[in-house]
């Protein structure tokens, strides 16, 4: 581990074990303070909640039983507040006994709206009556209690509306993109800020901007190295209207990640182990050939008749395919307890998942006979195993004050088999393959592929230091310290004659090293004052500094002896470091009036300086300003059943999104020369740069409301946003007679992106026998590029190199091709010729990758407190998704049904001739409605009755069976319609050559004793 960060460790940890002293001796008399918290309907115990004594900074956590306790309390009338999500905020006052213990228990009502749910913001915690900004607030510890959560990716997708998490594939371990209200920029990162206890974490698919694992695309994502089981809550910042405060780098929304707290009271130990099958539910498509080598195309052409009809299928077959049932194993214990004055929370856990590629019985029983043995490392691709360790220490020394540390470790070994748009691949040999067992593989055989060692090592560091102090009733500071460290080892290895491929059969590796440190330095007071008996003052000022610094050193090695995989023994080497730094300081102050607890007035403004702008520009500024009003609660409002609550709401804001770190200098690189017949250093002229580089800037407008229905039972939100990103970068090309690099870094561009956002909540069913929840979420996003700049043309890219481009007046990535049009079997021989369609003469727009639409449905059953049943069914729709392999296989290997049988889809055989005919090439026809509804996940939870669990000496067990990915249903016609090439690509998007989705069946054991 480095030695920064062994620095750091071990300052957070003198500092925590200062704290577990007592500082201060109480010098009044005190007694304790005891309760229990259960719902009012059912009577069941309310886990999680929060019991805070009003006026200060001292808070319990319920435990799985509904108790809390605090001791040390001043005598006298304290006031005790509990608030919990999907419940009503209720209050207590309770007189203090000295020496005496005093009991004081609370019966939540079920509520769906929740105007008292507590928020952490850039100023500290905040009740959302006070936050005129839609935040989504996800409860990590019921998701992860459903079920059929398996990483991070599975616990945010779904469930907060404008929030579009595409897992790219159905690989173990592959990586994950995340959109917040759209994509604002053409050039730079679109994936949101990651808080995790107050420090910002990495969350990065490639470092340096480099796949520095070789496996087609299927790239990790370094956020699902965060444990789900760890995380009590996730809250999602999705604008720059709320994001503000939190700088230059916001504007592609925050996540607040709170991991779990200690809880008051005797040990609790909680013990669970998982277990269970992943299958691949797919179908994949079948090739086809014909005996002499003629398929439709060249008929039409009269090049050659029609010959008999082959047809194979590598990929499903019993014996030949590589697709067989992976597993997934997972077990881990936690503990929590203490005091309310020292409290903790410690966990670890163990993870192993293999995926569903495996080589062949047949190939396996081939190898055996050849060899004598079969190394492992040929049999599973694919296979990740993973040490999560957390240990949370919260200390209440003084009654005004509290200090937090959280420290958290992963340890994660990952094997990633190729895949994706790469020759190497399994599933393109199969797709490309041949139309009988025979020729079934294409370009290599499974064991050939196999050989490949693909490998991420990865130690993970995040710790936190937090503290909070009210030295006056009116003045309270907090703090918050932190790093993310990641060492992170990629290993790609050809053993010396395994694979048949370029130079890689003379044995290659790459050997590819990459420290990340993510530094955290926040710091904020709040001062608060009544103006007038109705008029409340809120003033915060903070400041804040984050630093990321990348070091990373690649090594390549070839020509390495039979037996060896040491870079030492190779016969050509090369190495090359890379080290980025990137650091931002900013200020910032926000001033809250508030009237009667009903209306809020709120305005501020944040400061920032980047390494990254460019000399010329120095700070920049984001204003904002809300305004929320809770008129549901005004003495003229005429509340009724129906409308029991009403709040409305407006925000505007602005943020941005830096450069990247090099963009704005100029620089060179150095480079071997010949002089006077000396070698000496030489350098070449790389970028130009920019002096006068800026960051981007998006500025929004929220508007919305807040509605309880039927006495609070169900709640109902509404959202509009419009946000505008001004300055977006655009890489324009140079001058060639400048003598530098053949493109810059340029703020011309303008994009738009708006939409409607809304939740329905409902507890349909409240007795003490059922209970019935369901929500509703939907979002609608509309993206439009407004302008590239002046003499900017159209930008193309894309897989194909054309089929995608950001023009304005479209969406950002929108696929455009030449459209192909069908005009009939017009003389009824089944095959479609080339004067049977029509192709438009220029490129049109054939739809956008960004779901216009997205809706999910989640619904959870409990029955006589001992059954639950849930569920969650996801939609998007309204995009495309050009489907490559497809066109690959139809319009280039003509392997497709209507590439070879006459009779076959006439819209395909259109596709396949324009694309191979036609003189546009377009592949049109392959760009697809890529609209679907899917299952995502259904779980069936039993409770065990008391006597059973009294008889196994445990307090609480359960057994819990889930399902994940169980259906889809959509018109796209390729594999699956939710994968995506690459994760790292900002805006490629295209199905070419993935491993789709697959489903998880799981079993889990949770005892808690």
């Amino acid at each position: 581990m480095s030695t920064r960060v062994v620095r750091v460790f071990v300052a957070i940890a003198v500092v925590a074990l200062t704290w577990v002293v007592p500082t201060v001796a109480q010098a009044q008399a005190t007694g304790s303070l005891t309760g229990r918290v259960v719902e009012q309907v059912s009577g069941q115990p309310v886990t999680g909640a929060r019991i805070v004594l009003v006026g200060t900074s001292r808070q319990a956590i319920t435990n799985q039983d509904g108790t809390f306790r605090f001791d040390g309390v001043p005598v006298g009338q304290v006031q005790l507040r509990v608030v919990r999500i999907g419940y009503a905020p209720q209050d207590q006052t309770i007189t203090v006994t000295a020496g005496q213990p005093v009991t004081a228990d609370f019966q939540l009502e079920a509520s769906a709206i929740l105007l008292d749910q507590i928020f952490v913001t850039a100023t500290g915690e905040r009740r959302s009556r006070e936050v005129a900004n839609n935040i989504a607030k996800i409860d990590a510890l019921k998701e992860v209690e459903a079920g059929a959560i398996t990483n991070f990716s599975d616990l945010l997708s779904s469930r907060a509306p404008g929030v579009i998490v595409s897992s790219a594939s159905g690989t173990t371990g592959g990586g994950t993109r995340i959109r917040v209200r759209g994509a604002n920029s053409l050039s730079l990162t679109n994936e949101p800020l990651i808080y995790l206890d107050g420090v910002r974490i990495d969350n990065t698919n490639a470092s340096f901007g480099l796949s520095s694992i070789s496996v087609g695309g299927q790239q990790p994502s370094r956020i699902n190295d965060i444990n789900p089981e760890e995380i009590e809550s996730i809250e999602v910042i999705k604008g720059p209207s709320a994001a503000t405060l939190y700088g230059t780098e916001a504007a592609n929304g925050v996540l607040l990640i709170t991991t779990k707290r200690g809880r008051a009271g005797e040990p609790r130990w909680n013990f669970y182990v998982e277990g269970g099958v992943i299958n691949d539910p797919n179908s994949y498509p079948t090739n086809y050939a014909q005996d002499n080598g003629c398929f439709l195309v060249l008929q039409t052409l009269d090049a050659c008749s029609q010959g008999e009809i082959q047809s194979f299928n590598v990929l499903e077959d019993d014996e030949a395919s590589p697709i067989d049932i992976g597993n997934r194993q997972q077990v881990g214990l936690n503990v929590s307890g203490g005091t309310d004055k020292l409290s903790y929370f410690l966990s670890g856990e163990f993870e192993r998942e293999v995926g569903t590629l495996r080589l062949p019985d047949t190939t396996e029983a081939r190898l055996v006979s050849e060899r004598g043995e079969l190394p492992g490392s040929l049999v599973r691709p694919n296979e990740l195993e993973r040490v999560s360790l957390r240990a949370n220490l919260r200390s209440q020394v003084l009654p005004n004050a509290d200090w937090s540390v959280s420290v958290g470790f992963v340890s994660s070994d990952l094997r990633l088999p190729q895949n994706d748009n790469n020759v190497l691949g399994m599933l393109p040999s199969g797709f490309f393959g041949g139309a009988t067992p025979e020729t079934g593989f294409g370009f290599f055989t499974p064991d050939q592929v196999f050989a490949i060692q693909a490998k991420q090592n990865v130690e993970r560091f995040t710790g936190s230091l937090q503290s909070n102090w009210q030295p006056l009733e009116w003045l309270a500071t907090r703090s918050a310290f932190g790093v993310d460290f990641t060492n992170q080892f990629d290993n790609d290895f050809f053993p010396t004659g395994e694979v048949p491929f370029a130079t890689n059969i003379d044995g290659t590796r790459n050997s590819n090293r990459i420290n990340t440190f993510q530094y955290t330095v926040d710091l904020g007071t709040t001062a608060t004052a009544s103006v007038t008996d109705a008029i409340a003052s809120r003033s915060s000022v903070g400041f804040q500094f984050f630093q990321n610094i990348s070091e990373g050193t690649f090594a390549f090695g070839n020509r390495i002896p039979a037996g060896s995989s040491s870079l030492a023994s190779a016969v050509i080497t090369s190495a090359f470091e890379a080290t980025a730094e990137n650091t931002t300081i900013g200020v910032f102050g926000e001033q809250q009036f508030s009237w009667n607890d009903r209306v809020f007035v709120t305005g501020g403004l944040r400061v920032d300086d980047n390494n990254a702008f460019g000399e010329s520009f120095d700070l920049v500024a984001y204003p904002k300003a809300s305004l929320s009003w809770v008129i549901g609660e005004e003495p003229f409002f005429p509340t009724s059943t129906f409308l029991s609550s009403l709040r409305l709401r407006a925000a505007w804001g602005q943020t941005g999104v830096q450069p990247t770190q090099n963009s704005a200098a100029r620089f060179f690189l150095a480079t071997a020369v010949t002089q006077g017949g000396l070698d000496v250093v030489g350098i070449t002229d790389s970028s130009l740069g920019n002096l006068d580089l800026k960051p981007e800037r998006s500025e929004e407008i929220e508007l919305g409301f807040d509605a309880g229905l039927f006495s609070d039972r169900v709640s109902l939100d509404v959202t509009y946003y419009h946000k505008n990103t001004e300055d977006a970068l655009v890489n324009r090309n140079t001058a060639p007679s400048l003598g530098t690099g053949s493109q810059q870094f340029v703020n011309l561009a303008s994009v738009r992106n708006r939409g409607f956002e809304g939740t329905v909540s409902a507890q349909v069913l409240q007795t003490r026998d059922v209970l019935w929840d369901v929500t509703l979420k939907g979002a609608t996003i509309s993206n439009k590029v407004n302008d590239l700049g002046e003499d900017v043309e159209p930008i193309i890219f894309g897989l194909g190199g054309d089929t995608q481009r950001h023009e304005a007046g479209f969406p950002a990535g929108s696929y455009f091709q030449n459209r192909v049009t069908l005009l009939g079997d017009l003389d009824g021989d089944g095959i479609i010729s080339l004067d049977e369609i029509e192709v438009s003469d220029e490129p049109e727009f054939l739809g956008t990758p960004i779901p216009k639409r997205e809706v999910s449905i989640q619904s959870a059953v409990t029955l006589w407190n001992r059954i639950r049943i849930s569920g969650l069914l996801d939609h998007r729709g309204g995009h495309s998704l050009y489907n490559d392999t497809e066109e690959f296989r139809c319009g280039q290997f003509f392997l497709c049904e209507e590439a070879v049988v006459p009779g076959s889809d006439f819209e395909k055989q259109a596709a396949t001739v324009a694309d191979a005919l036609h003189p546009s090439s377009s592949d049109g026809g392959f760009i697809e409605n890529a609209s679907f509804w899917k299952l995502r996940e259904a779980s069936l939870t039993f409770f065990f009755p008391d006597s059973w669990t009294q008889a196994l000496g445990s307090e609480r067990v359960s057994i819990t069976l889930t399902g994940r990915n169980l259906f889809t249903i959509t018109d796209y016609t390729g594999v699956d319609p939710e994968v995506i090439t690459s994760p790292v690509n900002n805006f490629t998007t295209a199905d070419f050559l993935t491993q789709p989705p697959v489903r998880y069946w799981t079993a889990r054991l949770n005892v808690t004793f």
